[in-house]
């Protein structure tokens, strides 16, 4: 009989005048097994997940809001081409624009969740800010990041 256990899995260790058991070595290595299969398992997860997320391209840009909250100063981001999810967002709102579901985009702020029109001038993306909520229109003072995501070639 072992007298110490590991601190992690409770595997056996022995002193020098303990009894050695066979029983003590096929506990282990049951408990060997099952941290293996686990560990087995969340590696599986975890490749499917990568695999999943490799079928795409991400393009990554950023704007600085000039403050002009208006139709006629809207942002215009330069982009490799139309994706097919837009993110743009900065430390207080995040605009949310999906090209195939139309010009319209959900924005959440600090002031709730609203809606933005995006359209495009070829692959130049067109906040368009006629949102009557000021706090959450794109171009306000401040660095806005862009994330435009494209499917894989």
């Amino acid at each position: 009989m072992p007298s110490n256990q590991t601190p992690n899995y409770a595997l056996n260790q022995w002193e020098r005048d303990d009894r050695v058991l066979m029983e003590d070595f096929n506990a282990d290595n049951a408990k060997i097994d099952a941290a293996l299969a686990a560990q087995a398992g969340v590696l599986a997860a975890h490749s499917e997940m990568l695999s999943k997320l490799s079928n795409c391209r991400v393009h990554l840009t950023s704007y600085t809001g000039n403050g002009i909250c208006d139709l006629a100063h809207s942002p215009r981001v330069p982009l490799p081409a139309v994706p097919k999810i837009l993110l743009v967002l900065n430390n207080y709102n995040m605009l949310l624009h999906v090209p195939e579901t139309g010009n319209y985009s959900t924005i959440l702020s600090q002031s709730g969740i609203g809606f933005m029109g995006v359209s495009w001038d070829g692959t130049t993306a067109v906040l368009e800010q006629y949102t009557s909520n000021r706090s959450s229109l794109m171009n306000q003072r401040a660095k806005y990041w862009v994330i435009a995501i494209y499917p894989a070639e």
